[in-house]
């Protein structure tokens, strides 16, 4: 059961001012309020209706806003990525010109990977040999194995298990 006359929505608020400004006018006689306070009275509701009005305009135009921001920054965001490819794909780039930019990943360290060495572990599974491995933040490693007369190393297919 609604326990108040005077709509919470704001929508419905204004709707409702702009009667109450109406049947104002309308009935003044009747009640016996004078022209000061009625003016008074308008005065605040017309306020009212004027800042609510500006707030929708407002609202409209941080919307579009936020849209032409977001829009334009992820142009922004690719052009800078299709002539960063461009400048390091250049003759003359070197990390020196890649830093001047600031095009050269600072957040994450260059790993020089031919000094890690991976922990293999490898049992035998019946006719089966699992090995695991901890890869130590690379994507995965290549196993190549030459076994007896082979004369040449082949690459072993591998599935993926890191060790815990």
């Amino acid at each position: 059961m609604k326990k108040d006359f005077i709509p919470r929505r704001n929508s419905n608020l204004n709707t409702f001012v702009n009667n109450f400004i109406t049947r104002l006018d309308l009935h003044s006689q009747d009640l016996a309020m004078n022209d000061q306070e009625i003016n008074e009275a308008k005065k605040i509701l017309q306020n009212h209706m004027r800042t609510f009005a500006n707030m929708i305009s407002l609202r409209a135009e941080s919307k579009a806003a936020t849209e032409e921001f977001n829009s334009s920054r992820e142009n922004t965001i690719n052009l800078i990525r299709r002539l960063s490819n461009q400048i390091k794909s250049s003759k003359k780039y070197d990390t020196g010109i890649g830093a001047d930019f600031g095009i050269i990943n600072r957040y994450s360290p260059v790993t020089d990977f031919s000094r890690h060495k991976p922990e293999l572990k490898a049992k035998l599974n019946g006719s089966e040999v699992i090995i695991r491995y901890q890869a130590y933040g690379a994507d995965g490693l290549t196993l190549y194995s030459k076994r007896g007369n082979e004369t040449k190393f082949t690459k072993l297919n591998c599935l993926r298990e890191d060790l815990h």
